[in-house]
């Protein structure tokens, strides 16, 4: 479907966000609202339907985490996420990784989970990134 971009001007943007990620990006990093729990989104399904649909790679990051948390309990956040997105094979991990309150641990993850899923001839050049 094709948006006006005259009458439906946000939704004709948004079909041209989403064209450009699928003809440049190599990875896709798609953050969640990890505050609020999987099953009260109204967004989940219909993004995951569009992110299959663009093709690429994706990795979920679990935004707005809140203050420091123990192990066991990200840990949960994480299962409780991948649990409500269920098995795609698009969908390589799921990572928390808090925008706001930004960790190096968690940044060495997703740049050790985006090396997994480049495609090879991008390797080379994100490894001096990485480095």
């Amino acid at each position: 479907m094709i948006w006006d971009r005259w009458r439906e001007r946000a939704l004709w943007f948004s079909q041209q966000a989403v064209r450009n990620v699928r003809d440049e990006a190599d990875v896709i990093l798609y953050l969640v609202n990890a505050s609020e729990s999987p099953s009260d989104t109204g967004y989940l399904a219909p993004e995951l339907q569009i992110l299959e649909w663009i093709g690429k790679p994706v990795i979920v990051l679990l935004n707005q985490t809140g203050p420091p948390r123990g192990r066991a309990e990200e840990a949960r956040d994480i299962a409780r996420w991948r649990t409500a997105i269920g098995a795609r094979a698009f969908v390589h991990d799921v990572l928390s990784l808090d925008a706001f309150a930004r960790c190096w641990v968690q940044e060495l993850a997703l740049f050790e989970v985006i090396a997994r899923v480049l495609p090879e001839r991008k390797q080379r050049a994100f490894g001096r990134l990485d480095a």
